[in-house]
């Protein structure tokens, strides 16, 4: 029998809260945007035709709102958003730029076979690595042909190759500093710093599967343990890929 009195009590309750009925006047709530296509004060009438919004420029003479202008700082449509905040700038740059981007780190190390001449020689492990991080931009970074350059902490998942061989295959790095430029939605130019700490062009990339890929073989040179009287010897390749998701 509860069940059976509680709806009657839940209609009156939320009558009670909303104050104003639809298509009833709210003098509080003026028509508070008049190019939204929106009944803001839910009087019946919308923009240009209700009486609110007479003295507003985009009704004045019929005048229509001017399209708008995403680098002025000025809502040129009248639609209460300016500049990036409005979605008729989504597809403008730098609007769509990313405030943040979802990097991974993948390397596989596909190790040969170490021959010391007569000494005697072996077989190189094969080894893998992978890190996560999540890039924000690096607001003192001096990429001049950058649009944004970006910083993460690295999250290392995995550090066999750093174990088992050191700097030779494994990476030392715990941070990443990369810059982009942003031709286009779908076509990314990387930046990163060289040996001697300055900006370079890296590699261009396009957009696959919501996600911008580059790949890399490099071929590892270094020492064997137990073999260091042979020298620096070809320990195998390295193959690197890096994912930026947006």
């Amino acid at each position: 029998m509860r069940a059976l009195t509680l709806a009657p009590l839940l209609i009156l309750a939320l009558t009670a809260c909303t104050g104003q009925g639809e298509g009833e006047i709210d003098p509080d709530r003026p028509e508070r945007a008049c190019a939204d296509g929106v009944d803001n004060d839910q009087d019946g009438l919308t923009d240009c035709a209700d009486d609110d919004c007479d003295a507003d420029a985009v009704c004045e003479g019929g005048e229509e709102a001017e399209p708008e202008v995403c680098d002025d700082g000025v809502d040129n449509d009248l639609d209460g958003q300016a500049d990036c905040d409005d979605s008729d700038c989504a597809d403008v740059a730098p609007c769509w730029w990313p405030e943040t981007i979802a990097h991974v780190g993948d390397f596989d190390f596909d190790g040969g076979y170490f021959d010391c001449g007569g000494l005697g020689g072996q077989d190189v492990e094969d080894c893998s690595e992978r890190y996560v991080t999540e890039l924000v931009e690096n607001e003192a970074a001096d990429c001049a042909d950058c649009d944004i350059a970006f910083a993460g902490t690295l999250d290392w998942k995995s550090r066999e190759c750093k174990e088992k061989y050191g700097d030779s295959v494994g990476s030392g790095a715990d941070t990443a500093n990369i810059g982009f430029r942003f031709n286009s939605q779908t076509n990314w130019t990387l930046f990163s710093k060289d040996s001697t700490g300055n900006w370079k062009e890296a590699v261009t990339m396009d957009k696959e599967a919501g996600a911008f890929v580059t790949t890399d073989e490099t071929d590892i040179v270094g020492e064997v343990d137990g073999y260091e009287f042979c020298g620096e010897q070809d320990l195998g390749t390295l193959s690197t890929t890096l994912t930026f998701t947006p």
